[in-house]
C-alpha cells in the first residue's frame, strides 16, 4: 500500500521515509524474530504515519500505526 503511494506522489518525502522504514522493519523481521526490546522501542511507524500522512490515505495510516502496535505488543 505505501509502494502504490507513493507511485502517486512519487515525490513526497514522508512516504519515502515510511518505506524505508518499512524495508528495515521487513529485513530485521526476516533475519531475527522476534525482536529485542531495544528493536521494538525504535519501531515508530505508526506515530510517523498519523503525524505525516494522514490525508494521503487514511487507510494506509491505519495499517501502519496498527503494524507498530502489533511488533511492539509481540512476545519475545
Amino acid at each position: 500500500m505505501c509502494d502504490a503511494e507513493l507511485i502517486r506522489f512519487p515525490s513526497n518525502v514522508a512516504l519515502k521515509a515510511e518505506g524505508a522504514a518499512l524495508e528495515t522493519i521487513r529485513t530485521s523481521v526476516r533475519d531475527h524474530w522476534p525482536l529485542t526490546a531495544e528493536e521494538k522501542a525504535r519501531v515508530n511507524i505508526g506515530v510517523y504515519a498519523i503525524r505525516e500522512l494522514e490525508g494521503i490515505n487514511e487507510d494506509l495510516v491505519a495499517k501502519l500505526a496498527t503494524l507498530e502496535q502489533q511488533i511492539k505488543s509481540a512476545l519475545a
